[in-house]
């Protein structure tokens, strides 16, 4: 192996594995106000309506089901470093005790900022927008707790050795088209565009729940393989990244005209299987030695995306008054809603105990 992918600092760390992480949860804010700039202002023109669309559906198409391979593999790290007991007092904290606290504050406000609220209805419609942009915190929950379950059973032998090669079959460009495949038979986690459903309900999608976890499987299954099973992934980053990246434009190309069938719902999920891995391995290959930067985003990105969405909107709805273009707009929008999440971190939360859940 080559230094050139080699994926695991001298330090230990897999600093590649903590920028990724925090990128998702920052193109996260990114996707929002490119896809909500539209609520308060009109594109300039129908190329720029499609720039727009285009961003939203290639970043949708990838970041959750990268976000859970990151989030399976740190789990299995957690567990094997700390036991299963400490890992399920982590997620206790960071993921439920998150979701009781900021869930009764962002929802409203968020609902407010948008000029929602008054269009939700009863205790159903309360129900139905949930946790609106939090729902992954709350599906990570769900997988979190299944996974300390499983910690406790005792696994044959032959599953631990599974275990350990299934993610070089997974990984590999030949074989990794099978999955997708598979799942063609079974699209009820796809919309009528052939897109990854959202579901911000208090009650679980169980579809979109199983799409995710199969990709939380595939992270525990990467931390299983070790040091070899991210330098494979590292080595074949380039080729996942092309094959998913063409697949998501032809997705785009095929939503765009309209032309919705098993071939588009097929490309869509092959853009999204090759694109996570593929990114996860460019992070591996490039931003393995960290950095002040990576490492400062990787402590504060979490609490970025919780606090995010309000702001996106009233920032959305002041810059309107500019007469910017609309992706113009996100794009200062999104810029604007970081830097005021980050000034609100270091000046409320950094030094409290709330930094020890976020």
């Amino acid at each position: 192996m080559s230094n050139q992918v080699e994926p695991i600092a001298q330090d230990g760390r897999i600093h590649g594995l903590d920028a990724a992480r925090a990128s998702m949860m920052l193109m996260g804010v990114l996707l929002h106000c490119v896809i909500f700039a539209g609520l308060f202002m009109e594109t300039s023109s129908p190329e720029e309506g499609l720039a727009s669309y285009g961003i939203f559906a290639t970043i949708h198409t990838f970041r959750m089901p990268a976000f859970f391979v990151l989030a399976g593999f740190f789990t299995s790290l957690l567990i094997a470093k700390r036991g299963s007991g400490a890992y399920l007092n982590n997620r206790a904290r960071r993921l439920g005790l998150v979701l009781v606290l900021f869930t009764p504050v962002l929802t409203p406000l968020t609902l407010l900022a948008s000029g929602e609220f008054g269009s939700v209805v009863g205790i159903e419609g309360w129900v139905d927008k949930g946790f609106l942009h939090l729902w992954f915190v709350y599906y990570l929950l769900i997988l979190s707790v299944v996974a300390f379950a499983i910690s406790k059973i005792k696994m044959p032998e032959w599953v631990g050795k599974f275990q350990q090669f299934a993610i070089f079959w997974i990984t590999d460009p030949k074989t990794l088209l099978i999955l997708p495949t598979i799942l063609l038979g079974f699209p009820l986690f796809l919309d009528e565009s052939a897109s990854i459903r959202t579901s911000t309900s208090l009650v679980p999608d169980l579809a979109i729940l199983g799409f995710y976890a199969l990709f939380f499987w595939f992270g525990t299954l990467l931390h299983t393989a070790g040091k070899l099973g991210l330098e494979a992934l590292a080595k074949r980053a380039y080729v996942l990244f092309a094959v998913g990246f063409v697949a998501s434009q032809v997705t785009f190309a095929l939503q765009v005209n309209r032309d919705v069938g098993p071939v588009t719902q097929l490309l869509s999920m092959v853009a999204s299987f090759y694109l996570a891995f593929g990114v996860i391995g460019l992070f591996l290959r490039w931003a393995k030695k960290g950095g002040r930067v990576f490492t400062y985003l990787a402590r504060t990105s979490y609490w970025v995306y919780l606090i995010h969405l309000p702001i996106v909107y009233v920032a959305l709805q002041v810059l309107a008054y500019l007469g910017l273009p609309a992706l113009v707009t996100a794009i200062i929008a999104f810029v604007v809603s970081v830097a005021i999440s980050l000034g609100v971190f270091e000046l409320l939360v950094r030094k409290t105990p709330l930094a020890k859940l976020v």
